[in-house]
């Protein structure tokens, strides 16, 4: 049984990369890594637990996921179960999953909706420091 989804304070995720290198098809794989960052020996159990999720959205074509699958997926991940529904809520609070009304787990655009207000803004004030 997937465990219940408490409000918690969410940690703070960095995104570091650098701009130029950024690719306008990046699979979505490659954005995990960007999103939950690297560490030290190069294996990053956040960005692992996401490709996961990712993987199976796309082997098994669907777009959402019951809890009794999720469950699933987190009794086969090579991590805690802990650390798997960890992730679960920093991707429900960033706007990559969203939970259904039914309670399944769906992929969500209000991340990409986010990054796209960031981006605007960004441009704005750059817009504004640059006098004409």
């Amino acid at each position: 049984m997937a465990r219940a989804f408490k409000q918690r304070r969410t940690k703070s995720t960095r995104l570091l990369f650098s701009a130029n290198t950024i690719p306008s098809d990046i699979k979505v794989e490659e954005l995990m890594e960007i999103i939950f960052g690297s560490s030290i020996n190069g294996i990053n159990k956040a960005a692992e637990a996401s490709k996961v999720i990712f993987s199976h959205f796309r082997t098994n074509d669907t777009h959402m996921i019951s809890d009794k699958e999720l469950s699933k997926i987190a009794n086969t991940a090579n991590f805690s179960r802990g650390q798997f529904y960890n992730v679960v809520h920093d991707m429900i609070s960033m706007g990559i999953l969203r939970r259904s009304e039914f309670g399944d787990y769906e992929l969500s655009t209000d991340f990409s909706s986010a990054l796209s207000r960031m981006a605007n803004s960004y441009r704005d004030a750059v817009k504004s420091f640059v006098k004409k």
